[in-house]
């Protein structure tokens, strides 16, 4: 056999496998259908939801039928694409009756799945819905209530969604997305509400907040950063925007729970903990018993963050403010904006405070953000000559990790009693 010969033997097994027929990865999207036994509807292709994602292949939809389910679920490595979809929160639920300490929904490394249309609840330990690692997610009219530390959480992930969602009752934040540069995702028209953080962001940047409401949580939403440079990265270029921030002032939640040994005081719309280049704008916040917005040292200084366009009101005299600037933290006094100085290139611009009639030093209505007198860093800058800096956190910043420091705090709780007894506290670690 001659060299043309072997040639065109070559050049036929290229056309073979150029026209080969498609594989089944190429096959449509199919629909796998879970139900009970017993369902109306039935039968269906599985009675376990795990079974039908072990039968799925990429861009499959399983169809989750009304039921109460017992089960937890795990989307294997690299099946991209799914869909997780219920008939509705009131209708499909995920239980874990409190003694499963897996997590409701596990996605670990697969990209671009949907969890939609139901609820998990009760889940021990385990989170309600849990992507890690993966490029692309999307949770849709998820309800996530009573699990254990978090809710629906993002860890490592990026190009993600979280909207029309409810998160209640968690030890940890009803919604989190953590430890990621250049996250690229997104959260809004969500409830969170009853929870120790109503949003925690640990080292997450390109994070948006809109339009979305936190209630009753220990505190609202709190970017920020739990190590030290270099371990640490602080939470950056967020933009937190149109949301409402409502009686965050959850001391149950903060009495029973800590984060990564820190005790998260009670009393907080927003807590910006070391973040940088944050945008907080045009947000409203009412009745939080410490601040509405706190910008605050914590393994880094706060600097190129702004602050524009809120509204901050009180409905009672509790949480009328004495002062725009910082109070006594210890005793809870109200503060509208908290700032410790630290940082630079920190303004505010526009915030109005439209609340309890009372001696307030500002009058309801006054916007009170560039020249309004403050007690430690002399006047707030507005965006057109932010603050220089740095400045060393004030006694504030001091007063804030003083609070934070997991102390023991059940017998300083007296209405007559400071929060916390300094001599019993190591604030060393958290203060530079």
């Amino acid at each position: 056999m001659n060299t043309r010969t072997f040639a065109l033997l070559g050049s036929l097994v290229l056309l073979t496998i150029t026209f080969a027929p498609a594989t089944s990865a190429d096959d449509p999207p199919m629909t796998h259908t879970v139900c009970h036994e017993d369902h109306e509807d039935g039968p269906c292709d599985f009675d376990e939801i795990q079974k039908a994602v072990d039968q799925a292949g990429i861009g499959d939809t399983i169809k989750i039928l009304e039921g109460t389910y017992e089960q937890t679920v795990e989307v294997p490595y690299g099946l991209h694409g799914i869909t997780i979809q219920g008939d509705g929160p009131t209708k499909t639920i995920l239980d874990g009756k409190g003694d499963m300490d897996e997590h409701a929904i596990y996605i670990p490394g697969a990209n671009d799945v949907t969890v939609k249309d139901l609820t998990t609840q009760n889940y021990g330990t385990g989170y309600g819905v849990y992507y890690s690692g993966v490029a692309g997610f999307h949770v849709d009219n998820v309800h996530a209530i009573d699990n254990g530390m978090y809710g629906i959480y993002a860890d490592q992930s990026t190009d993600g969604l979280f909207e029309n969602s409810l998160a209640e009752g968690h030890g940890d934040a009803g919604f989190y997305i953590g430890n990621i540069d250049a996250c690229h995702c997104t959260i809004k028209n969500v409830i969170s509400q009853g929870n120790l953080l109503g949003y925690s962001g640990t080292s997450a940047s390109y994070v948006d907040i809109l339009d979305s409401h936190f209630e009753d949580n220990a505190a609202g939403v709190v970017p920020n950063v739990l190590d030290p440079p270099p371990l640490g990265e602080p939470s950056t270029n967020m933009l937190v925007k149109g949301n409402t921030f409502i009686d965050n002032n959850n001391h149950e939640m903060s009495e029973d729970f800590q984060v990564a040994g820190f005790y998260v005081p009670a009393g907080f719309g927003v807590i910006n903990a070391g973040g940088n280049a944050n945008v907080y704008q045009d947000n409203t916040f009412i009745d939080h018993e410490r601040a509405a917005i706190a910008s605050v040292w914590l393994f880094n200084h706060p600097s190129f963050n702004q602050f524009i366009g809120n509204t901050f009101e009180s409905t009672t005299e509790d949480t009328a403010v004495a002062q725009p600037g910082p109070g006594d933290l210890l005793h809870e006094e109200p503060v509208d904006i908290l700032w410790d100085a630290s940082g630079v290139n920190n303004c505010f611009e526009d915030n109005t405070h439209v609340g309890f009639e009372t001696d307030l030093i500002h009058a309801p209505g006054h916007a009170f953000d560039a020249g309004t007198a403050w007690n430690t860093a002399g006047t707030l800058p507005d965006c057109n000559t932010p603050n220089a800096g740095p400045q060393d956190p004030t006694g504030f910043a001091r007063q804030l990790s003083l609070m934070m420091t997991g102390c023991e705090i059940s017998e300083h709780l007296e209405d007559d009693e400071a929060l916390l007894n300094e001599d019993d506290c190591d604030y060393s670690t958290l203060m530079p």
